[in-house]
Formats: structure tokens, C-alpha cells, sequence
């Protein structure tokens, strides 16, 4: 199964990935370096730069459920 990942912050699509995926990508949108795991079926991503600001704001953490989605290749 293929799981897309989108960028926790501007909800712009950051990468396509497998299970076992673990990587750091920036975001092309909005600049912010986001990391992302694909483990067990669940897609976490969050802000991967620790001790720099963001260019909009705080910098936050989640685990996503609304920015990331699945698609089942057939």
C-alpha cells in the first residue's frame, strides 16, 4: 500500500511512501524541513528542525491524520 504525505503546516503534498518509511523532506511551499514516518499504517509527520524558528511562526508536533492520506494501488 502507498500513503501521500502532506505538510502539517500548509497542507501542501510533500511525498509519496511505503511502509517502513522514515524521512526528512522540505517542504517546497512553505520551507520548513518536516520529518516523516510511515509505520504500522500510520503516517506521522512533524517539524524536523529543532532550535530554528519556522518562517511563519512557533513551530508545533502532531501526529497527522487530516494532512496525510492512503491510496491502495491495484
Amino acid at each position: 500500500m502507498s500513503y501521500y504525505s502532506a505538510c502539517p503546516y500548509c497542507g501542501h503534498k510533500l511525498l509519496k511512501g511505503e511502509e517502513g518509511t522514515s524521512v526528512e523532506v522540505p517542504c517546497r511551499k512553505c520551507g520548513r524541513l518536516i520529518c516523516v514516518q510511515i509505520a504500522d499504517g500510520k503516517i506521522s509527520t512533524f517539524y524536523a528542525e529543532v532550535g530554528r524558528s519556522p518562517k511563519n511562526g512557533a513551530g508545533r508536533s502532531r501526529t497527522n491524520s487530516s494532512g496525510s492520506f492512503s491510496l491502495n494501488n491495484q
